[in-house]
């Protein structure tokens, strides 16, 4: 068997166990663990995973070939982040001040912050700027091990603007080294110019919006912040059934900041995820159990707000409903670390350091729709992996804070870490 890289002379590769869905229960804390193991690729995709001896013994190298000594550390797939806000222009530092003089997110909003904020510098930035701006988030959490990683739109609140912010986006998407997909997030907020007639916003969403950004194939996936002060459930229903009659898949912010109605929408709707679920009750949660709808945690939000709820992982989890993690990265949650989610995912969370890895790679995965190339170190899929400063990946939540990322390898290249910043890698 032919292969351009080697991963070898490792503590212990994990990864989560792939079963075609995403996992859900006792699933999500069971990765496998295999002692002394060594991987293979060729070409950016795996060929081989297992025991180092018996893989060695099968493997042809290139002339070229790169071989990485592990150095006893520990390997786990790329990170992945399915709910990401990180093109944007302008920046909101200082509402984190007023969070701390203890100001609520919708008071904030209520003065001119918030979204509208972002929304007004976002609409005079060049296409050149969204670009060069979003490559420079992108590049610093690359440095953080997320390899693969879902931008959002929702900073344009117009048509041209939406269109400009997407097109920005499948920029990033031909020409960085990260996996990327892409979210319509029109309704992320009423910008001012409908402040006094919403549904005329709404209807510019479902009538304009929705069939240029599909006309022109620039979104995976139509979002829709359902939330108390933004669009109601009957609002969001309408553009979630429209983006769904043009084929296109659904996801939704739900139940961030009170029942607002938006998990069981989702799970009306058979959206892939509905992110935040903060406000959960046992029926939303049978809701999401029954159609297959994942739940995605941003505990970055509420650690960022100052807020006193996050998502109860743990009930999620024990409820049999499918959970990843993600960053909700944006102008004023600034959280780009996967690593420091998976501690808040525990801490505040309740997740088990298994369960929290698992959720931020393989579940992630299948939230972003990239499951069949990303999230777990498998035959077919794309070498995407961090060798990590740890003695047992269950460590990694624990050591928030301190710099553990060895080496990034993304598509079978080292492409950033400690050891590539000091030039040896072999």
């Amino acid at each position: 068997m032919l292969a351009d890289l080697i991963v070898q002379n490792t503590r212990e590769i994990v990864t989560p166990v792939a079963t075609g869905a995403p996992l859900k229960g006792a699933e999500l804390g069971a990765p496998r663990v295999l002692a002394d193991g060594a991987l293979a690729s060729y070409e950016g995709r795996i060929v081989a995973v297992g025991p180092r001896k018996d893989l060695l013994a099968g493997i042809e190298l290139t002339p070229d070939a790169l071989v990485l000594d592990a150095g006893q550390r520990v390997v786990v797939p790329g990170l992945v982040d399915p709910h990401t806000h990180l093109l944007f222009a302008g920046g909101r530092e200082d509402e984190f001040q007023m969070r701390v003089r203890g100001e609520s997110y919708l008071e904030i909003g209520r003065k001119g912050g918030g979204i509208v904020r972002t929304t007004a510098a976002t609409r005079s930035a060049s296409q050149d700027a969204l670009v060069e701006q979003g490559r420079a988030h992108l590049r610093m959490m690359m440095r953080q091990g997320t390899t693969s990683v879902e931008i959002k739109s929702g900073y344009g609140l117009s048509t041209e603007s939406e269109l400009a912010m997407l097109r920005a986006i499948r920029i990033l998407r031909e020409t960085d080294k990260a996996s990327i997909r892409s979210t319509f997030l029109g309704a992320h907020a009423v910008p001012p110019e409908y402040k006094a007639s919403p549904d005329r916003y709404v209807d510019l969403v479902i009538s304009e919006m929705l069939p240029a950004v599909h006309a022109a194939g620039l979104a995976d996936y139509c979002d829709v912040f359902c939330e108390t002060g933004y669009f109601d459930v009957d609002q969001s229903r309408e553009i979630l059934r429209a983006a769904k009659s043009l084929g296109m898949k659904l996801k939704v912010h739900g139940n961030e900041l009170a029942p607002s109605g938006g998990c069981r929408l989702a799970a009306e709707m058979g959206a892939v995820s509905v992110d935040h679920c903060n406000c959960l009750d046992d029926g939303d949660l049978e809701a999401l159990r029954a159609v297959g709808t994942m739940a995605v945690g941003l505990p970055g939000t509420p650690f960022f707000k100052l807020a006193p709820t996050y998502a109860n992982g743990r009930r999620i989890v024990d409820a049999g409903v499918a959970l990843a993690l993600a960053t909700d990265y944006n102008p004023t949650a600034s959280i780009s670390s996967m690593h420091f989610v998976m501690f808040l995912g525990c801490l505040e969370m309740g997740l088990e350091p298994a369960e929290a890895l698992c959720a931020s790679t393989l579940n992630a995965a299948f939230a972003m729709g990239v499951e069949d190339s990303a999230g777990s170190l498998e035959v077919g899929k794309s070498a995407d992996l961090l060798i990590l400063d740890v003695e047992d990946f269950r460590h990694v939540p624990f050591y928030v804070g301190r710099d553990i990322i060895d080496l990034v390898v993304k598509g079978g290249k080292p492409v950033a870490g400690k050891r590539l910043a000091g030039g040896t890698w072999h």
